[in-house]
């Protein structure tokens, strides 16, 4: 089994090598909160189409309790996400696989909160 590493060296040649721009989270997006830790792992961009990207390890699946509970380099924007997330889950209006990776992308990326 390969590692996160190996596998975010295999998207970034995939992407580039079909014509898409490629940011890595590590190299080229700032990110945000006090420790600049809230930000995705890529974002990839051709033409009016924009990718962007969360990897994560089976341990850290969309429906993890871990998703739900505030961090404290937590924004006041993702805290609100996992917030109204879970809420919608509670309700039934969303189902924890969805309301995992809503947290997951929309979390991190302040435009969608």
């Amino acid at each position: 089994m390969e590692g996160k590493k190996e596998f975010y060296r295999k998207v970034e040649e995939t992407l580039k090598s079909k014509g898409y721009d490629y940011y890595d989270g590590d190299r080229d997006i700032p990110g945000k909160g006090r420790q600049h830790a809230n930000k995705p792992d890529f974002i990839a961009v051709k033409g009016n189409r924009v990718y962007i990207g969360e990897i994560k390890s089976p341990a850290e699946g969309p429906k993890s309790g871990s998703w739900r509970q505030r961090q404290n380099s937590d924004t006041e924007e993702f805290a609100a996400v996992r917030k109204d997330v879970s809420q919608r889950e509670k309700s039934g209006s969303v189902l924890p696989e969805i309301g995992g990776h809503e947290i997951i992308i929309c979390g991190q990326i302040a435009e969608c909160s």
